[in-house]
């Protein structure tokens, strides 16, 4: 899901400080709420996980969620850039922060 969401090579990592740029003054992006963070990420791989085409049992056995489709990958791609985004701005603050 991340190469579909972002790409790779310098055209991904543009597209990343771009868009770190654009939300620079976004309190969501820049608040350094680490559970906030983790709570949204969360909500986005249960979301995923229940969009499986067949949902597996959790803790049975081997997993078999089916084939995941372009679809299915499409779906997600801007949850999923946005969070790479937001962890790049917020990983900006923090480094710049510590480092001074």
């Amino acid at each position: 899901m991340v190469m579909a969401a972002v790409g790779f090579g310098s055209a991904a990592i543009d597209k990343v400080k771009a868009q770190a740029a654009a939300n620079a003054g976004n309190g969501d992006w820049t608040s350094l709420d680490f559970a906030g963070w983790s709570s949204a990420s969360h909500e986005i791989a249960r979301a995923a996980y229940n969009a499986l085409p067949h949902v597996p049992a959790c803790g049975v056995g081997k997993a078999d969620g089916g084939t995941i489709d372009k679809a299915y990958v499409d779906g997600f791609e801007d949850k999923v850039d946005g969070q790479l985004s937001a962890a790049a701005l917020r990983l900006s603050l923090i480094l710049a922060d510590a480092l001074g």
